[in-house]
């Protein structure tokens, strides 16, 4: 990981190492492949944290239909990547990292599309109220990266509605 990110442990190196070693075959499940002694001891270990959920899928399982055509090309048009977040899914990620304001257009796209929504990373955005009030639209909303941004505490808190929020970076934040 880049400077000043945090870094992997000792064991996630080591399970990677045991990975790669191994053949790193994405197409394989872990306990298909041969664990030696220390493999098992992490594994295990990790299993019993009390964090740990086996099968979680972050894709949420309900059906949402296909998001607005011309929300969609708004965004990409105002310089949004914005793509599905696995083959067959009208969820969607939303990467903002070269837009640095969000205009009533964007706002409104977002509204729009709230619904496909599960991703959005708007590292350095300049934040208001209401593309705070956009944003917590997106009721499925599981990670948002808004690192280096201009949000205030007082923003923050509009953002409260997003009970399926799993992921909140806010690292350099006012």
């Amino acid at each position: 990981p880049p400077k000043g990110k945090p870094q992997i442990t000792d064991q996630e190196r080591i399970l990677i190492e045991w990975w790669i070693n191994s053949g790193a075959d994405f197409t394989k499940k872990v306990n298909a492949i041969q664990q030696p002694a220390n493999i098992s001891a992490i594994l295990k270990k990790i299993e019993q944290a009390p964090n740990y959920k086996p099968g979680t899928n972050y894709v949420p399982t309900n059906i949402v239909k296909e998001a607005n055509i011309a929300s969609l090309n708004n965004l990409k048009n105002n310089g949004v990547t914005i793509y599905p977040v696995a083959k067959n899914s009208n969820y969607l990620t939303a990467n903002f990292i070269t837009v640095p304001s969000a205009n009533s257009n964007i706002q409104d796209a977002i509204k729009n599309i709230s619904e496909n929504l599960i991703w959005i990373k708007m590292p350095g955005m300049s934040f208001t109220n209401q593309l705070c009030v956009s944003i917590s639209s997106c009721k499925a909303l599981t990670k948002l990266s808004i690192e280096h941004s201009t949000i205030t505490d007082n923003q923050i808190n509009i953002l409260n509605s997003l009970t399926q929020l799993e992921y909140l970076n806010i690292i350099d934040t006012k």
